[in-house]
């Protein structure tokens, strides 16, 4: 299944792709790499047969490289795990308006 989600998913995408894999106790896991679906997911034998929830993303780059994984998804901030569809053009104002501190 999780072959066929990604491959479907390159539409969105090919740029990076990760997933989070959650376990029955809570657990999670998130890997993330600058690949294809197609190759990310067949370098990997599987989410592990303890995996209760895994939602997987493709991205197409718009802003900030993929090959610097913290722009690729899911994006992890403290115990947050995020992933989100869309894009945010005016990112410099937000981060000037609220004087938000830029992360490395």
């Amino acid at each position: 299944m999780t072959q066929v989600l990604g491959h479907e998913m390159m539409s969105r995408g090919t740029d990076a792709t990760g997933v989070l894999t959650v376990d029955f106790k809570g657990r999670w896991r998130v890997r993330k790499k600058d690949l294809p679906a197609s190759v990310f997911i067949a370098g990997r034998a599987g989410l592990g047969k303890r995996a209760q929830t895994a939602p997987i993303h493709t991205r197409a780059a718009t802003q900030g490289r993929p090959e610097d994984n913290n722009n690729n998804h899911p994006i992890i901030h403290g115990s947050i795990v995020g992933i989100h569809n869309g894009i945010v053009y005016n990112d410099d104002d937000l981060f000037g308006h609220f004087k938000w501190p830029r992360l490395a």
